[in-house]
């Protein structure tokens, strides 16, 4: 898509409830929520960023699987190495 990014650096984090890797019924044994957080240095508008994100998701299979195991996924993209955004966001609980 034509996207050469200077940098790019990522960070992830994930909610699972441990009862359901104990084998509890009931609980469901994979992760809750996924957050992954991406600091893109590239000279590109938020808005071409966003397509090539939205392409990628589209056709990524771990992506697919994730989605398909009703696993809620947020991405955020941010321009910038992560010294210089400074964002600091935390998983909320999306309890399934």
């Amino acid at each position: 898509m034509g996207l050469c990014p200077e940098r790019s650096d990522f960070g992830a984090a994930f909610t699972i409830d441990l009862c359901g890797r104990s084998g509890i019924r009931g609980v469901v044994p994979c992760v809750g929520n996924v957050m992954v957080e991406a600091h893109v240095t590239v000279e590109e508008s938020p808005e071409r960023i966003r397509e090539v994100a939205d392409e990628n998701e589209t056709r990524c299979p771990v992506d697919s699987l994730v989605k398909d195991a009703d696993v809620c996924i947020e991405t955020v993209l941010l321009r910038g190495t992560p010294a210089r955004c400074r964002t600091t966001r935390q998983l909320e609980g999306n309890s399934r």
